[in-house]
């Protein structure tokens, strides 16, 4: 039986890799931040999967427990996520996005014997304001945000230990992927919540800054696949992972408003105080090489993704 151990399992990434590797036969560990409560899903799982809890930041406590818990492999989702978020504290983001992936890579660096295979959770974000319309391993990184600097430093640490201390060590490039379970302060899940809000009668507007950026949209469920996949290559490698389509806010939103029969015109309001100033006008992946290296495809199509989105608002049911 293989053994996985998945940092930051209560994020929406973590709620699918963690069933999925529990369908392959895995056994599987997790790390939750002190404090946390715990998603529906994963406290209805307790049985099954060996929580630990951790702080990223802390290097001595990330040795001890990557010591601790026996893994064939450690996929590192943890991490400071949005963006926004990243400008109110770009510290604390460095320290946990950054810092928290170096503490990962040199735990595993000092394990005896055969060490682990290690996936971490990159990001698009890293890209910042490129001029390709079609972003691949090899294009530069020029992050614009404490985010993606983060995300930046975490993937080319991730090389450093790769090629100087001979480890399994990889970074899946993700670009945006959603779904049911992510967090309310998402745009996608701003969209389709007040969409439903306003079919409903209770609320009349939908306030959004600059509608005109475009991002691959993917679906989280394809974008872990992808990572388990990785780490069953023959050869550690960064690989971009996204759907290599590019569809605006705009174009979320009025697919979200078409589904529940709504006009987005007569309900859309721009508001210049949520425009962004390190918001990148174009994040579209080029996953070629991912699909000839793993054999993925993403099953989930933007409209397909919309609708899951907006069936879920709907639903009271959690997902």
């Amino acid at each position: 039986m293989k053994r996985a151990l998945i940092t930051g399992i209560a994020g929406q990434d973590g709620s699918y890799l963690a069933p999925f590797l529990l369908a392959k036969g895995y056994h599987v560990s997790g790390t939750v931040r002190p404090g946390s409560v715990l998603p529906a899903w994963l406290a209805a799982g307790a049985n099954t999967i060996a929580l630990h809890v951790l702080d990223i930041r802390d290097r001595v406590e990330t040795a001890r427990l990557v010591a601790d818990v026996p893994a064939d492999e450690i996929y590192h989702l943890a991490a400071q996520s949005r963006v926004g978020a990243s400008w109110e504290d770009p510290v604390e983001t460095a320290a946990v996005s950054g810092l928290g992936a170096l503490h990962i890579l040199d735990a595993v660096r000092a394990l005896p014997g055969v060490k682990p295979r290690l996936l971490m959770a990159g990001s698009c974000e890293v890209f910042g304001r490129t001029a390709s319309a079609a972003l691949s391993e090899d294009t530069l990184h020029a992050p614009i945000s404490p985010y993606g600097a983060a995300k930046s430093f975490a993937q080319r640490m991730t090389a450093l230990y790769r090629e100087r201390f001979d480890m399994f060590a990889t970074t899946a490039i993700l670009f945006n992927h959603e779904s049911p379970r992510r967090d309310g302060q998402f745009v996608s899940r701003k969209i389709v919540d007040t969409a439903v809000l306003i079919a409903r009668g209770e609320a009349r507007e939908l306030r959004l800054g600059n509608v005109d950026v475009v991002r691959d949209w993917g679906f989280a469920g394809d974008h872990v696949e992808a990572m388990w996949r990785m780490l069953q290559q023959p050869a550690a490698e960064d690989l971009v992972i996204g759907t290599g389509v590019g569809h605006s806010v705009r174009e979320f939103a009025e697919e979200a408003f078409r589904m529940l029969g709504l006009d987005l015109a007569a309900h859309l309001a721009i508001d210049p105080s949520l425009v962004r100033l390190d918001d990148a006008r174009m994040l579209v992946a080029n996953p070629v090489r991912a699909r000839e290296r793993l054999d993925w495809t993403p099953t989930v199509d933007f409209a397909h993704l919309v609708r899951m989105l907006v069936d879920a608002a709907r639903d009271p049911n959690p997902h």
